[in-house]
């Protein structure tokens, strides 16, 4: 009998299996002993396997080999088993950061880009706005009961909002230039997150059932098909993902199965019946079977997952990408360029006026020139400790009154405390907490943790399921809004 791991590998499989020759295209420049090409080899071996061959037994032989490579390969948070579905997925991807992986990674993760504006004040040069070198990576969308809420559980509104790139200035609560929880700023903030550039072939979708609503309560309209637009925006678009298969969980079991369509026909999964096999279900159909918000799922189970596949595959994420980057322009004056699909996206801010700051004299900054974002200025005003901090009738420390270089050099020596950093601590938690966490947080909220993705802090107590107490010293962490 097989584990129920074997359903993460399931999915994955069929939402790549119908355009393989394209899936094995991404994979070209994988390098040898990568956790990610120990994922396409897998798949590989999935896809060579003759009908009759299609057995639980061999099934299981490759997912067992997959296994052991991640194991060698150090990777500390799944070197003890899966966790439950495809959590392996999310570290696998978080793992791998080379440029060599850009293609395979983009299959199956969502690239966004954020912005930060702030009025600034004149002796910084006036307005001014930061931007992350290149997007973000995102391995999951989330629903949580507070977006069960807002768009009534429909899934195709959702995601024609998200895709849509159409955002709202959305106030922060200071400028991000602080020292030692001083602002150097008092203009006001304004932030967009999440502006889409990338959009994957698999896309995943978690459903979190927590928050006042219940999870029996919680039910999403999944459609058979899904667009990454609107009505009316965006005209010939034409983007969008059929709906491939569930994860499905039974609370009282704690037990994952999976139902999926293929070639037309419903197949559910379970690893614990029919001795491993996965067997089609009689007179099913996609619209009975797995499509909108009430269809006929194994009594005791809920959607813990849904998988989607893009129309058009690498030509389609190629479209969005075009379309994407010139509303973006258009709309924020925001520049990404690429050499090809397989290397990384750069941002830059492009505005007449607007200058690029160096990254050398960001003094306020932990190792300044390292960090992966750029600021860009009104005018290129002479940016000094002194000139920066705007209150008149502050005191000046000693260290406030040192020039740029040498602040630089005495922080990067001091080193980050174990817990908080003394500087430069940007909160934004799925508890709905965002800006500069020397003024917001607190400790009655415990013990915050910085995402490794994002570099952004949230609190532990509010990851998922408490994923992030039981993190190893050197273990790597990713934010919720980062999977």
């Amino acid at each position: 009998m097989l584990s129920e791991e074997n359903n993460s590998l399931t999915l994955i499989y069929i939402t790549v299996v119908d355009n393989f020759n394209e899936f094995l295209s991404v994979t070209n420049t994988l390098p040898l002993g990568s956790g990610l090409e120990a994922l396409a080899s897998v798949l590989r071996a999935r896809q060579s396997l003759a009908v009759q061959d299609n057995n639980p037994l061999t099934l299981a032989s490759q997912r067992d080999a997959f296994r052991r490579t991640l194991k060698e390969l150090g990777l500390t948070s799944i070197k003890d088993g899966f966790e439950p579905l495809t959590s392996w997925l999310n570290d696998l991807l978080g793992h791998d950061k080379s440029d060599s992986s850009v293609h395979m990674r983009a299959y199956f993760q969502l690239l966004l880009i954020d912005i930060h504006k702030c009025s600034g004040h004149p002796r910084i040069g006036g307005q001014h706005i930061e931007l992350t070198d290149r997007p973000r990576r995102k391995a999951i969308l989330t629903l949580d009961s507070f977006m069960h809420l807002e768009y009534n559980g429909n899934f195709g509104h959702f995601m024609a909002d998200f895709f849509s790139g159409m955002r709202q200035w959305i106030p922060a609560q200071s400028c991000w230039r602080t020292k030692e929880g001083q602002p150097l700023c008092t203009g006001s903030r304004q932030d967009i997150r999440g502006l889409p550039i990338s959009v994957p072939i698999s896309l995943r979708i978690e459903i979190q059932h927590e928050g006042f609503i219940p999870a029996n309560d919680q039910v999403w309209d999944f459609p058979l098909t899904v667009f990454t637009s609107p009505d009316g925006i965006a005209e010939g678009d034409g983007i969008a993902y059929d709906l491939v298969g569930f994860a499905l969980f039974n609370p009282v079991q704690s037990h994952f199965i999976t139902r999926y369509v293929h070639h037309n026909k419903v197949i559910t999964y379970d690893g614990m019946k029919y001795d491993g096999y996965s067997i089609m279900e009689p007179g099913a159909t996609v619209e009975t079977h797995l499509a909108g918000r009430s269809p006929s799922l194994p009594d005791g189970y809920t959607v813990h997952q849904v998988f989607y596949r893009l129309q058009g595959g690498l030509v389609a994420q190629e479209k969005f990408y075009t379309l994407r980057s010139a509303y973006y322009k258009d709309q924020f004056n925001i520049s990404v360029s690429r050499n090809s699909s397989n290397d990384p996206i750069a941002v830059a801010y492009q505005k007449g006026g607007m200058i690029e700051m160096d990254k050398r004299d960001r003094f306020w900054m932990i190792d300044g020139p390292r960090r992966p974002t750029t600021e860009y200025l009104t005018q290129n005003a002479p940016i000094s400790p002194d000139t920066s901090i705007i209150d008149d009738n502050s005191l000046e420390s000693e260290d406030e009154t040192l020039p740029p270089n040498y602040y630089v050099a005495q922080i990067s020596q001091r080193g980050s405390p174990e817990s908080l950093p003394d500087s430069l601590f940007s909160l934004n938690c799925r508890c709905g907490l965002v800006g500069d966490g020397n003024k917001l947080y607190q400790t009655i909220e415990g013990e915050a943790i910085q995402c490794n993705e994002c570099n952004d802090w949230s609190h532990i107590a509010c990851q998922t399921d408490g994923r992030a107490s039981g993190l190893k010293k050197d273990e790597k962490f990713f934010c919720d809004m980062c999977l």
